[in-house]
């Protein structure tokens, strides 16, 4: 046993990667990076030619400052992932730019296929999205207060203050 609770409990607050990954359809999206100090702020940053860069303030993540300069793993449900409304979402954390790669359409929804130039990520849409838009770039916004970090090594949660 990994985690016990009720399945909203698992799916909300996993413990680690493994609960994580196994609860939830699509699954939790796992994004590698590391994390930098910049005053207040954790910067996470994406693994090689990703494009995904999150500003956390250090009072939500205080476990955050042991893992300064070491890998960790954002973690984001496809839902929690949206396609940015407009270009002022550009400069604001969690706003990404991603190739959408496919899109799997699903009655009012569709999942879409993100490349990020390191990971492919998966967006639950309620927004129409065609499979037109396979092939172009665009805009796209963590929601950031459902986001989750781990360690790689371990595997287990990094805390957010309660």
């Amino acid at each position: 046993i990994q985690q016990d609770g009720t399945a909203l409990t698992l799916y909300d607050d996993p413990v680690n990667v493994f609960v994580a990954a196994f609860i939830g359809r699509p699954p939790m999206n796992f994004v590698r990076g590391a994390l930098k100090h910049d005053r207040e702020w954790l910067i996470f940053s994406e693994v090689e030619t990703g494009t995904i860069e999150v500003r956390l303030p250090i009072s939500e993540f205080p476990a955050g400052q042991d893992f300064m300069g070491q890998p960790v793993l954002l973690g984001i449900r496809p839902e929690e992932i949206r396609i940015a409304e407009s270009s002022k979402a550009e400069n604001s954390s969690g706003s990404f730019p991603a190739i959408i790669d496919f899109v799997e359409t699903a009655g009012a929804e569709a999942i879409v296929y993100l490349q990020t130039g390191a990971h492919t990520l998966l967006c639950r849409s309620q927004r129409g999205v065609n499979h037109l838009e396979a092939g172009h770039r665009a805009r796209f916004m963590l929601n950031l207060n459902n986001l989750r970090l781990f360690d790689p090594v371990s595997s287990r949660r990094i805390v957010r203050r309660a």
